[in-house]
């Protein structure tokens, strides 16, 4: 789920077996659903992002990525050499700054161009991804892990959690971590 504001919020839901995936929109008065073309998204869908309601970026299995442009959803990017990894977590600064994380350590960003892959510091499956600003990105990932780098170096930093982290939000002065078994983290930055 994610909004810029009370009158525009976007979340994608879970879908039954055989069914196309769907995203909802909250304009400040109802949800709507939109059922998305198989030709566009066939897979399950994992997380959304937007920048203002005609650029939205929604990411999922396979590597799935598809955008909305205010009028039409079309796919960015699905598995097509790009990553076939699943993606489960996607962050921008900007509509030329996006972010997308998942499965085997895929990193991918959004220049307002182009999609690329980038080397990331696990192996592992990386949750979720937040910044505090372009260059300024925070990863959690399985087994505890928490990355921070600007897209092209990263350090990774000791949580104390052993369960995999899932969620990851924070601003100015504090940075927050959610996972398994109840875990919550905070640091001060």
């Amino acid at each position: 789920m994610w909004g810029t504001s009370a009158t525009d919020i976007w979340a994608v839901t879970d879908r039954p077996p055989g069914e196309a995936p769907d995203v909802v929109h909250w304009d400040g008065q109802a949800w709507t659903v939109t059922v998305l073309d198989t030709s566009v998204a066939n897979l399950d869908l994992y997380a959304v992002w937007s920048d203002t309601p005609d650029d939205v970026w929604v990411v999922g299995a396979g590597g799935t990525i598809v955008h909305f442009d205010g009028t039409t959803w079309s796919s960015a990017v699905a598995g097509n050499g790009l990553t076939g990894d699943s993606l489960f977590g996607i962050w921008g600064s900007g509509p030329s700054d996006v972010w997308a994380v998942g499965a085997q350590g895929a990193v991918v960003h959004w220049d307002g161009t182009t999609w690329t892959k980038l080397a990331s510091a696990s192996a592992g499956t990386i949750n979720a991804i937040w910044g505090q600003a372009a260059g300024s990105l925070w990863l959690v990932a399985d087994d505890g892990l928490i990355l921070h780098g600007d897209g092209n170096t990263w350090k990774a930093s000791v949580s104390g959690a052993a369960t995999d982290l899932t969620a990851v939000w924070g601003d100015a002065s504090d940075l927050w971590a959610v996972g398994g078994g109840g875990t919550a983290l905070h640091k001060k930055q």
